[in-house]
Formats: structure tokens, sequence, C-alpha cells
């Protein structure tokens, strides 16, 4: 942590107030952006150190959601069985809300396309409606959703692969 003295010109000394601000690795300030996320510095700090992580194939490479916890598989575990539990009672939720429990409706619906495949930015607005992530982490979710539930590696989830991942 780095303490910026900021200085008005004619400014009591006395009267100035050391501002706390975190930096990342690229000495950029994130506590603004902390505060407008409503999530602390340090939470903000560790998730721009574990993407950083992930993209030099290094280890805590695992994406985290708003309260630091993993939504795709990092080797299993009861961490990501709470959140498939998570996920599957969400949308489930939603679907029985929404589309009556119909699951192919509510696919048919988030498929604005109408290509047969749910891509990544319908994913995400489903996720939205479900109440699953923030507007910070959903992006995240959504990319760890695709990555396990995409099989053909298509950029869509195809009906037979949203039946089986989250029916």
């Amino acid at each position: 942590m780095t303490f910026d003295r900021k200085r008005a010109p004619g400014a009591d000394v006395a009267a100035e107030e050391a501002r706390p601000t975190t930096r990342d690795a690229n000495g950029s300030f994130v506590a603004a952006q902390a505060a407008a996320l409503g999530v602390s510095p340090g939470l903000l700090q560790r998730k721009i150190q574990r993407r950083a992580d992930e993209r030099r194939g290094g280890e805590g490479g695992a994406r985290a959601d708003a309260r630091g916890e993993l939504p795709q598989s990092t080797g299993g575990g009861a961490n990501e069985d709470s959140h498939v539990a998570e996920l599957k009672t969400k949308v489930g939720a939603l679907v029985n809300q929404r589309f009556g429990g119909d699951y192919k409706a509510a696919f048919d619906h988030y498929d604005g396309s109408h290509d047969g495949g749910v891509n990544r930015d319908e994913l995400v607005q489903l996720l939205a409606d479900a109440g699953v992530g923030n507007a910070f982490t959903r992006g995240m979710w959504a990319d760890g959703i695709m990555e396990k539930l995409d099989l053909d590696k298509d950029g869509r989830i195809q009906w037979s692969e949203f039946q089986n991942g989250i029916h």
C-alpha cells in the first residue's frame, strides 16, 4: 500500500490527510474502481492478481466472483459443487418464475440471435436476469460456464449442452 499526499496551492499542510491507495502490478490505482464496485481494494487487488496469474498460466489463475470464490472448476471439490448448486438454483428459480418451469422456452428466449445456441453475451444476460454474480464478475461466470458446457467449442451453448449442464 502506498500513500499519496496531494497539496492544494495555499493549503495548510497540517490539514492534509494521507489518502491510502492500492496499486496493481502496473502501478495504476484500484481504490476508486473498488469503491465503484462496492468491494474492498484488497479484494479487487487479489482478483487482479489472480487474473494476471491466469494469463501467465501460473498458480492462482482461477477466476473469482465478488466473494473471491471460484465459479468454475479448479480441480473439483466442495467449492465447485457449491457454485454449480448456486447456478442451478438461481437459473431454476428464473425459469420457474418467468417461463413456468420450461427450460426450453427459457433457452429459446435467451438465444436472441435464433441460431440454435446461446453465445457468451446471451449467457451473460441470462446470468444477470437470474441474479448470478454482479456486473463485475458476471463475465467471469460466463467464461467458466462456456468453458465447461460448450463441448464443441463453437462459441455457443447448444440446447443439448445447456440441458446437460444447467437443467
